[in-house]
């Protein structure tokens, strides 16, 4: 249940990162290529980060749209 939102996003094509406190081990292996920041977070770093998540998931769903 923990992961439910991640899921969602997964399942709809919503890019999505994640920003924990933790150490990262609580993220499940089938989000291993899932960006992760870990807090404290410089606004900088997160958007800059933010950035190349959606403008990798542009070039994945350009790439999958062209058959």
């Amino acid at each position: 249940m923990q992961h439910i939102t991640a899921d969602r996003l997964r399942g709809r094509g919503i890019p999505f990162m994640f920003v924990t406190g933790y150490d990262g081990r609580d993220i499940p292996e089938r989000f291993a290529e899932v960006r992760c920041l870990f807090r404290p977070v410089d606004l900088e770093e997160m958007a800059v980060a933010l950035a190349i998540t959606v403008a990798e998931h542009g070039q994945l769903s350009a790439g999958m749209t062209s058959n």
